[in-house]
Order: structure tokens, then C-alpha cells, then sequence
């Protein structure tokens, strides 16, 4: 690991630790960056599951990026996703799940990845290219329960861009927004999984993909699931559990502590995640009429 590296990493745990203490507002983030900012490249590449993956090192996601490389998320779609798959992204922000299951699906795959933020964007776009997948539409727009536009509240590190706003993020830009059902309803192809990471408005993605939800019997999502980002949106955490079990999901909690993938209910989540900070997790969601994939769970 070169220096650059090893101290984008170091400010990440920096920053991390100030915001648990609840000193952050204190010594906020951007002092702490503004600081070491001249030993900082704007860029790097680093090798992602076999995939070029360009890095914003103004970027704060950088740090899971890189811990993320052995992440029971990923080891679990390395399991699930199959050759010729139909898969979507939304908030594919720079491509590291969009690059992962671009691969998995191959040639014969497609991969429709979405991500509205420009920045994000260009370097999703750059690393599509760098790769040479021929098998990924990109669209920069965001995705929700209506058409239209919306503004794009936007993060001063180039992470966690939301539709929502919120104290940290008082910049916004207009772009537009769709619902999955509108985008998908002329296709004769199915869609066999969905990937979610929407800053707290996952529960209006879920809402605007219902038809697409119920049409796919054999459907498989990874979903964030975050009770203080749901309510900073809005949303009842308990209502986004209900709607997918409504849906027929039976829920997996994707549990990177205890390193498995486990079966929960909506009681156990609400016991285990609270309304906090820190207090999140992504949950597997497969069909009830059964698991078209035979292999077993990480």
C-alpha cells in the first residue's frame, strides 16, 4: 500500500472516531482533511475483484471501497449471480458493485446501473470504460417512487448524496428521477436481482418497483438497511420491513461482524438496529416460492 493510500485510510479513521465521540462538530471532517490535503492525489486505481477500479481520493467512501474487497456482501453475490443474469444498481456511485456483477453476468448479461450525481457519475462511466463492458447501461438519474426531477442533496466529500436533506448536506443539484416500474415497463426480460444503497430512500425505490418486484418470482435484492437514514428520509424503518415482507421477501441479515449470512425476522432487525448512527446493515432478500440458486449461504 502506497503512502497516499495509507493516509486516506488514516483519515478516514480519524474522522470516523471524531463522529462516534460526537466531537465532529468540534473538529469537523473537513478540517482534519483540509489539513493533510496537500499530500492527497485526486485519484488512484486499485484492482477490485479483478476489475480496474478508478478512486476519488476527496472521497470518503474510499475507506469502505478498500475494506469492502473481502466483504460478506460481495463473497455473497460471487455466489448468487449467475452467467446471463438481468441485474440493476441503484446508487451505483463509482461502480464497485456495478463492475463485480458486470462480471458475473457476462457477455450475455446486462447490468443497468444508476447513479444521478454528476461526479460520481464520470469516474462510474471511466471505470465501465476502463474495464471494457460492453454489457453495463449506465443512466444518471436517480431512482424513487416518481418521474420527474428532484434535487440532489450533495455531501462535501462526494459520498452519501440523498434526495433528502439534511444538516450535513446543504448543497443541492436538480436531476432526474424515475421509478424502475416505468423504466422496465416495456421489457420482455426479466430481472433476477437488485442491488440498493440509497441514502434512506430505499423505501421509495422498493414502493416505485413493486410491479417489477412482483412480476420476477425468482427476484433476489441486497438492500442497506439503516433505521437513522430511513428516518432522516421520512420513513418508518418498521414500515420498510413490513413492505418487504409484503412483497414475499424472506429476509437474510448479511451480518460483516459474525462474517455470516443469517435468517432474521422483522422482530429480530428492529431488537438489533436501532435508530443510531452506526446501527446498519444490508439484508438479502429472496422470493418465498424458493431459491432458484442451489448454492449455500456464506
Amino acid at each position: 500500500m502506497n503512502f497516499r493510500k495509507t493516509l486516506n485510510l488514516f483519515l478516514f479513521d480519524i474522522t470516523n472516531f471524531l463522529a462516534r465521540i460526537k466531537a465532529d462538530k468540534i473538529i469537523p471532517a473537513r478540517l482534519v482533511y483540509a489539513i493533510f490535503s496537500p499530500f492527497k492525489g485526486p485519484q488512484d486505481t486499485l484492482d477490485f475483484y479483478g476489475n480496474k477500479l478508478i478512486l476519488n481520493f476527496n472521497d470518503r467512501l474510499y475507506y469502505n471501497i478498500f475494506k469492502s474487497k473481502d466483504s460478506l456482501s460481495f463473497k455473497l453475490i460471487n455466489k448468487e449471480i449467475e452467467p446471463g443474469g438481468r441485474v440493476v444498481d441503484v446508487g451505483a456511485h463509482i461502480g464497485c458493485y456495478t463492475l463485480v456483477l458486470a462480471g458475473l453476468v457476462g457477455s450475455s448479461g446486462k447490468v443497468y446501473s444508476f447513479e444521478p450525481a454528476e461526479d460520481n457519475f464520470e469516474l462510474l462511466r471511466k471505470n465501465i470504460e476502463l474495464n471494457d463492458y460492453g454489457n453495463v447501461i449506465a443512466v444518471r438519474k436517480a431512482v424513487g417512487n416518481r418521474t420527474g426531477q428532484t434535487r440532489l442533496y450533495m455531501h462535501s466529500k462526494g459520498v452519501s448524496h440523498s434526495i433528502y436533506s439534511a444538516e450535513d448536506k446543504k448543497r443541492y443539484a436538480e436531476v432526474d428521477i424515475l421509478r424502475l416500474d416505468e423504466y422496465f415497463k416495456d421489457s420482455t426480460e426479466g430481472v433476477d436481482f437488485v442491488k440498493i444503497d440509497a441514502e434512506g430512500a430505499e423505501y421509495d425505490v422498493l414502493r416505485g418497483a413493486e410491479n417489477l418486484l412482483n412480476v420476477n418470482p425468482y427476484i433476489k435484492m441486497v438492500v442497506e438497511y439503516s433505521p437513522f437514514m430511513l428516518k432522516k428520509a421520512g420513513t418508518d424503518h418498521r414500515d420498510f420491513l413490513k413492505f418487504l415482507k409484503s412483497l414475499g421477501f424472506r429476509l437474510y441479515d448479511i451480518n460483516e461482524k459474525k462474517e455470516r449470512v443469517e435468517a432474521t425476522s422483522v422482530e429480530d432487525l428492529l431488537s438489533r438496529y436501532k435508530v443510531r448512527r452506526f446501527h446498519y446493515t444490508n439484508l438479502f432478500c429472496v422470493k418465498a416460492e424458493g431459491r432458484k440458486s442451489k448454492q449455500p449461504l456464506p
